[in-house]
């Protein structure tokens, strides 16, 4: 435990600097897709977990398409549920919209490359996933 808060402390801004980087590059596409949104708020928020609405796809179908991304369905706290997250619904989605919601959490070893990659096929299939 020592280590792991010897290291933090080393590299908190290094990190910190970092996840923003990749979380204003992943937001940077998502603003490419017609419908998407990002869930809560813009300022009061942890850089690198990006919750976002895709209008019209059902999370779980996302999920299947992008099976090699280590993304999830709705909240962290319903994370193992197809059932709506009580915590999008707290801050005001509909039942439909939680549902169509996937989280991406990425970090200190997530690269921009990844990051480019997973924003490439987003842009690619959300609107091919609408018209199935």
């Amino acid at each position: 435990m020592g280590e792991a808060a010897r290291i933090m402390r080393e590299r908190r801004g290094i990190d910190v600097r970092h996840v923003g980087q990749l979380d204003r590059r992943l937001r940077k596409y998502l603003r490419q897709i017609d419908r998407a949104s990002v869930n809560g708020s813009p300022r009061a928020r942890v850089p690198g977990i990006v919750n976002v609405q895709f209008e019209g796809v059902a999370a779980e179908a996302l999920m299947v398409v992008l099976e090699d991304v280590a993304i999830s369905s709705g909240s962290a706290c319903t994370s193992a549920e197809v059932k709506p997250s009580h915590v999008l619904l707290g801050l005001g989605l509909a039942e439909e919209e939680a549902l169509s919601s996937v989280r991406f959490s990425f970090g200190r070893f997530t690269t921009t490359e990844e990051i480019d990659r997973v924003g490439r096929f987003l842009v690619e299939v959300v609107p091919d996933l609408r018209r199935l």
